[in-house]
């Protein structure tokens, strides 16, 4: 007689564990929309100007839309893993397989018990991780969404302490459990309601009586920055060696995701001599662009690395049989054309192979979203974050600024006849006060009405030679130094 499969008592950590990451994604979604109604609320009043207001309303719902439609694609995606994953284990447990699913796709077996030995005997974030490690070209999309976070975390920590933008540690937690392409268009809104900082808010008093706050204008050193970002990109490529290896997997992608906190704490709990204090914010500018250049460079060589590999494990051999009346062994020899083709073909169509490959490829795919961010920023500025040939050419033009063409002829005559002397005198002794002189140096500035498509080009093909880390890096670069 056959031995009869005992069924215990499943444990319920395991959905209790999945629990906890959906009821997270949606306190941290209302935190954040909570923190972007105070934003809004606390608009100086130089900010409802009709430029302003017309900036506003032509960005907010195009990032709103991306937001929504990153958030669309994640939960999508999520639920198309549960369910595969969830119809593979019903295959293997039960005896008809083919009768627990009926036609419409509804399950019929499926039940509180159920779904607990689903997930008892399926480790589904472990296998979605294997997923995306086992073959090279999967692996290249899952490395772009690591090389993408680590340059966003670095924008979180630069502007979202400089512009006092609320809850920024809820947008790095909504990045990791919801999607990359959904937080960063959540920032980006708060970025474009909170042009100026907002005040202190009463929540980091007790923050500040464990670590002493810090000037405003206080900045980390660029050695302190670039060391956790080089620790990052070191455990980014010995993922794929340690994918076969369950505990160092795991504790592997925690330190990964720690970095990025870390890379957020920074400024709060680091010493201060960790760091130096500038007369403006426009001063920490040269250490913002050596910090960005060096993550730049270092994405640059993962992204050259995962592609050589990925080109190189997808494309064909060189020579391949092919069928012959005449002969009955006729080789025929590949072009070097034709295999790079098929092999980008292979690399472009594993983003179908599985519905994580999905999640993993979107934050590239979505690359329109900081291309859309970049309009709004110099094209100098985000090619100054990547490379250092062009460091010099703003400068030296906003030191000597080109003379103004003399017009041919006599020159006008001027009537100072025409002015008051209240007038010539209320000019003369006109000064801005300190709180002008400050709001204008934070960023307080009218934004440009044309939009500018040469930064969006230039970021568009910064992210397809350099990868989603390089493009991130010159836009959010581009952003860190162009107020």
């Amino acid at each position: 007689m056959a031995p009869v499969a005992v069924d215990h008592e499943p444990s319920y950590l395991p959905v209790a564990a999945v629990a906890s990451h959906l009821v997270s994604a949606v306190f941290l979604t209302a935190v954040v929309c909570r923190g972007l109604y105070r934003s809004y609320c606390d608009l100086t009043p130089s900010q409802g100007a009709r430029a302003r207001q017309a900036g506003r309303s032509r960005l907010v719902p195009v990032f709103g839309a991306l937001a929504a439609l990153g958030l669309a694609v994640a939960t999508k995606s999520a639920v198309d893993y549960a369910s595969l994953s969830y119809q593979v284990w019903a295959d293997e447990r039960f005896e008809s397989p083919r009768r627990c699913f009926e036609s419409d796709g509804r399950f019929p077996h499926l039940s509180a018990v159920n779904v607990a030995r689903w997930l008892n005997d399926t480790p589904i974030y472990r296998d979605a991780r294997e997923i995306v490690a086992e073959k090279a070209r999967r692996l290249f999309w899952g490395q772009q969404a690591d090389l993408g976070m680590a340059a966003w975390s670095l924008l979180l920590s630069i502007e979202g302490r400089r512009r006092r933008i609320p809850y920024i540690w809820a947008y790095f937690c909504l990045a990791q459990l919801v999607s990359l392409s959904f937080a960063q268009n959540l920032f980006y809104v708060a970025m474009l309601l909170t042009p100026t900082p907002l005040p202190p808010a009463s929540g980091t008093r007790v923050l500040d009586r464990v670590f002493p706050p810090k000037p405003d204008n206080w900045f980390p050193y660029p050695v302190v920055t670039t060391s956790v970002l080089y620790l990052e990109r070191a455990i980014t490529a010995l993922i794929p060696v340690m994918a076969g290896s369950t505990a160092t997997s795991s504790w592997s992608t925690l330190v990964l995701r720690a970095t990025g906190l870390v890379l957020l704490a920074i400024p709060t709990v680091a010493p201060q001599s960790w760091g130096a204090v500038y007369s403006s914010p426009h001063g920490a500018h040269d250490t913002h662009i050596k910090t960005f250049r060096t993550l730049s460079l270092a994405t640059f060589v993962m992204h050259a690395l995962s592609t050589g590999y990925a080109l190189a494990y997808n494309a064909p051999d060189s020579h391949h049989h092919r069928h012959s009346i005449r002969m009955p062994l006729d080789e025929a020899k590949r072009s070097d054309w034709e295999r790079a083709s098929t092999a980008v073909a292979k690399v472009l169509g594993s983003t179908a192979d599985h519905p994580v490959i999905i999640k993993a490829a979107w934050p590239f795919a979505a690359s329109p979203s900081f291309g859309a961010r970049s309009m709004a920023n110099d094209v100098a500025d985000t090619a100054r974050s990547v490379v250092a040939t062009a460091a010099s050419g703003k400068n030296d033009n906003a030191e000597s600024p080109a003379p103004a063409p003399r017009s041919r002829g006599r020159p006008r005559k001027i009537k100072w006849k025409d002015q008051t002397l209240e007038e010539t005198d209320g000019d003369a002794a006109y000064k801005p006060s300190a709180d002008e002189v400050s709001a204008a140096a934070e960023g307080d500035v009218l934004p440009e009405e044309d939009i500018d498509w040469e930064a969006a080009a230039l970021t568009w093909v910064i992210a397809i030679v350099g990868g989603l880390g390089c493009g991130s890096a010159g836009v959010f670069g581009g952003e860190c130094i162009s107020r």
